[in-house]
Parts: structure tokens; C-alpha cells; sequence
């Protein structure tokens, strides 16, 4: 995926999938201008762009 696919995901949860086929849930942010995915479980671990093969927003049900 390219980084500015990832611009129309701008601070939403995401749900995707990874190259590598394992499943992820995480945040789309833009830090000092690269826009970037957290992963949900590490907010320090960031997944660049070309690692990631889709994502989706997520929606939470209560």
C-alpha cells in the first residue's frame, strides 16, 4: 500500500492485514507530516506502509 492510500484512513481505527497474511487492528496518525499505523496492542510499534496489503475502518458496537 502506498503512503498516500493510507492519507483518506487520517486518524480512524483501522483493521488489515499484512503482507506476511497476520491480521492487525490499529490507529492511522500523521506525526510531524508522515502519515503513520500504530498497531493497537503497542502504541509505539508502527507498521510503514508497505508492510500493510488492506485495511478497513473499523466500527465498534457497544
Amino acid at each position: 500500500m502506498r503512503r498516500d492510500q493510507l492519507r483518506r484512513f487520517l486518524n480512524s481505527d483501522v483493521v488489515g492485514q499484512l503482507n506476511n497474511g497476520l491480521f492487525f487492528e490499529g490507529y492511522v496518525a500523521d506525526e510531524a507530516g508522515r502519515v503513520l499505523v500504530f498497531d493497537r496492542d503497542s502504541r509505539a510499534h508502527q507498521i510503514s506502509a508497505t508492510q500493510v496489503k488492506w485495511l478497513a475502518k473499523a466500527v465498534r458496537y457497544c
